[in-house]
């Protein structure tokens, strides 16, 4: 060797690509712990978006139900179960953060988002495989 470098190369598995399922449900449990925080974290907390506080949940957790659609896609029915379930239990709990308080028509907005987005997962999946079929 004439006093050139010598270099090792080193090959590294990292394990299975990031697939979109996989993407789908880590950006589902990071908007879950942003739903818990923004919900029972006291008023100055929140962001102002400028938008309808109504529209602002549905479009929030329509979010989480798309995410959670794609991240679970065998479990869809389930999800809309639980998430109304645990959209319940946060409102509850708001009740007893200063400053917060529950509302109902705040729970049906939210059940309601994550039900239509678990719905449109569902309505897509349902016309690709269709599609597909037709081929």
């Amino acid at each position: 060797m004439d006093g050139a470098p010598s270099y090792i190369l080193v090959q590294v598995q990292a394990g299975p690509p990031m697939t979109a399922i996989t993407i789908a449900r880590v950006s589902g449990w990071i908007l879950v712990s942003a739903a818990v925080l923004l919900t029972l974290a006291p008023r100055t907390f929140r962001p102002y978006t400028g938008v309808e506080h109504h529209l602002e949940h549905f479009l929030a957790f329509a979010l989480l139900g798309l995410t959670f659609g794609i991240g679970y896609p065998g479990r869809r029915f389930a999800l809309a179960l639980v998430g109304s379930v645990m959209v319940a239990l946060l409102e509850t709990f708001q009740s007893w953060v200063p400053g917060r308080h529950a509302s109902f028509s705040d729970f049906a907005i939210n059940a309601i988002g994550i039900c239509v987005g678990l719905a449109s997962v569902t309505l897509v999946d349902w016309t690709r495989r269709k599609t597909r079929n037709a081929r």
